[in-house]
């Protein structure tokens, strides 16, 4: 599978998080994303995943614009939450 980025840009009202963003990568290929708090990680991974519609940019999975795809699979997505429910209804097992 190939990920290609083209000029990706994305802004929360007037905070730009993302800007002209490119890159390409292949099949086999690992990127990591780091960086402080507020610098568009999350914001990055939500357009990949389309929780978020890009509004400036492009991104395409195997040269298809991810905005002609209905239903991603094999993409799972943890966000990061600092709290914990210790009541929640199941455990790991279930």
């Amino acid at each position: 599978m190939r990920v290609t980025v083209n000029n990706l840009t994305f802004a929360y009202t007037q905070k730009l998080v993302l800007n002209k963003i490119s890159f390409s990568l292949k099949s086999g290929d690992f990127l990591t994303i780091h960086g402080k708090n507020g610098t568009g990680k999350s914001t990055l991974i939500k357009c990949f995943l389309k929780l978020l519609s890009v509004p400036d940019g492009s991104i395409y999975l195997d040269d298809v614009d991810i905005n002609h795809l209905k239903v991603f699979k094999n993409i799972g997505y943890v966000p990061q939450k600092t709290e914990f429910n210790y009541e929640f209804p199941i455990t790991v097992f279930e």
